[in-house]
């Protein structure tokens, strides 16, 4: 899979199986990391909103028409249903109805701008930190136009940026892909290869029943506790992508646990390695590099498995 088709995957498919996952980690190191003095960013972030996923389901009629049998029992309660159902639509409105106009002013494109310029600036040297995020997805000809650009010593880190409503609301998760290339492709060679990559994963608590209870609880006051939740996201994030860039090592130390990972939308539990757990947050490293930073509630000991080795 081509870098772009990996950004096209993970910014507009948002449910897919479980066992689909994105290409593997490449760590710096010391040497990659030494040969670059001037970094070139292309922070992608393409979504202007986020959209709240509030599902409504029906109430069934069977115990209703079950208790009498007939028709004028269920027809009873087919009339419940689409009373009830009429109630969560119109309820449901006014939650994502609120939440939009509580946060329409809400600029998720500068808040991301912001933590990856710094995180960059940390990590390699790139001096550029009032440049925005980029709106605009390039193809895969435009990329490698840029990359060929490149003169010695120079680098492309090529980021993108995605975040959503994940567990019916309950939950916000904000993902990204860092990509940094150099100009070094050989000429038997389809694409150029990146010296480094990685995907970051963050996600929030729990807040909330799920659903219109929740969406509520994002809404309240000025979206307070959304906005709040965005920054402490966004902030993790950016701390993951600069510790791992920094770290150049193959895999991390720890100790194996299970974790309810996310990738595309869905979370499920999966083989992961503890690294650390700062104020309610765990760092964990699942089989593919990933770095996540996710409740502490969300991950078990494994004591079956065995500790990886580890660099």
């Amino acid at each position: 899979m081509s870098f772009l088709k990996y950004v096209f995957v993970v910014l507009f498919i948002t449910f897919l199986a479980g066992c689909v996952s994105g290409p593997k980690r490449t760590p710096f190191t010391n040497q990659t990391v030494s040969s670059i003095n001037d970094v070139e960013l292309y922070n992608l972030v393409v979504q202007d909103e986020i959209r709240p996923a509030i599902n409504i389901s029906n109430v069934s009629s069977g115990m209703i028409a079950g208790a009498g049998g007939g028709a004028l029992p269920a027809l009873i309660g087919g009339m419940i249903d689409s009373s009830i159902n009429k109630n969560r639509v119109r309820d449901a409105q006014v939650a994502m109805e609120t939440f939009y106009y509580n946060t329409e002013e809400f600029n998720f494109r500068d808040v991301m701008a912001k933590k990856i310029n710094s995180s960059i600036a940390q990590s390699l040297p790139f001096n550029q930190s009032n440049q925005p995020a980029e709106a605009i997805l390039l193809d895969d000809k435009a990329i490698e136009s840029r990359i060929a650009k490149l003169a010695p010593g120079q680098a492309l880190a090529f980021t993108s940026t995605f975040y959503s409503f994940i567990d019916n609301s309950k939950s916000l998760i904000i993902e990204s892909a860092v990509f940094v290339f150099i100009n070094n492709k050989k000429p038997t060679a389809k694409k150029t290869q990146p010296i480094f990559f990685n995907r970051y994963v963050a996600i929030s608590p729990s807040y909330g029943n799920g659903g219109v209870h929740s969406m509520k609880l994002w809404s309240d006051s000025q979206s307070k506790l959304y906005r709040e939740t965005i920054e402490s996201l966004t902030k993790t994030l950016a701390t993951l992508i600069t510790d791992d860039m920094k770290a150049q090592k193959d895999k991390y130390c720890g100790k194996p646990v299970k974790a309810r990972l996310a990738f595309m939308g869905n979370r499920n539990q999966a083989k992961a390695t503890q690294i650390d757990h700062i104020d309610h947050l765990i760092r964990v490293q699942d089989g593919a590099g990933t770095l996540y930073a996710i409740p502490d509630i969300d991950v078990s000991i494994d004591p079956k498995a065995k500790p990886t080795k580890c660099s």
